[in-house]
């Protein structure tokens, strides 16, 4: 918005030019990393989270040394924008970052058995289209709108996500449960249960803090097991 704004302003605000930008350019691919981390916000940060910060910490060092040389985009004297002949480094690397995104959803999907998997492809089909749009037609301004909207959209997509789901355990909660029993009705299937061996004891001799690192291992293990399965 920024940049909108001070773009062949005054001369005088040609720092706030180059500042506005180096900011998108810099920090737009660092959105979906952060979404990453959201999602795996039970879990510790996994290497290959770690190995993407670092590209985008990377990233943004060389981006600030290319600035004076203009390029990935320069401003000229008179306070004017252009993009510079390596602007594609910013868009390879917005797309990777993507590319990530999603892999870190099917993956998480894959291990809560969520159902909305299928919303995955439009929502990242869409960006995709929106920042080609915003590749071919760089006056059109559209990657904030961008952003912006996959904020929206990944908070929606999440909060359904989460909403399925125990918060001690990771497992379809109950109501995930009542309607997957209530479609087995027509479409058929095997319901197991099973009791955990003297779970009370494990409670009152150890406490309840206890007893949840210990429903949190058995899931762990039927995860393991089953969750291709069902």
């Amino acid at each position: 918005m920024v940049t909108l704004a001070v773009d062949g302003a005054p001369a005088k605000l040609r720092w706030m030019n180059i500042l506005s930008n180096y900011l998108g350019f810099g920090l737009s691919p660092a959105v979906p990393l952060c979404f990453v981390y959201v999602l795996d916000k039970k879990s510790l940060p996994r290497h290959s989270f770690k190995a993407a910060v670092c590209c985008e910490i990377g990233y943004l060092f060389f981006f600030a040394l290319s600035i004076p040389y203009g390029a990935v985009f320069s401003v000229s004297a008179d306070n004017v924008y252009t993009r510079g002949r390596y602007c594609f480094v910013y868009v390879i690397l917005y797309l990777a970052s993507l590319l990530y995104l999603s892999a870190s959803m099917v993956i998480t999907n894959r291990a809560f058995q969520n159902r909305s998997r299928a919303l995955i492809c439009p929502l990242m089909g869409f960006l995709t289209v929106v920042t080609v749009i915003q590749v071919a037609l760089p006056d059109l301004h559209v990657t904030w709108m961008c952003v912006t909207l996959l904020s929206l959209l990944y908070f929606t997509y999440c909060n359904e996500m989460w909403n399925q789901l125990d918060a001690l355990t990771g497992l379809l909660n109950q109501n995930s449960y009542l309607n997957r029993t209530a479609e087995m009705r027509s479409s058929g299937g095997l319901l197991i249960a099973f009791d955990v061996d003297s779970f009370k004891q494990i409670n009152d001799c150890y406490g309840h803090l206890q007893g949840d690192a210990c429903l949190a291992a058995i899931t762990a293990c039927l995860k393991k097991a089953y969750a291709n399965d069902g």
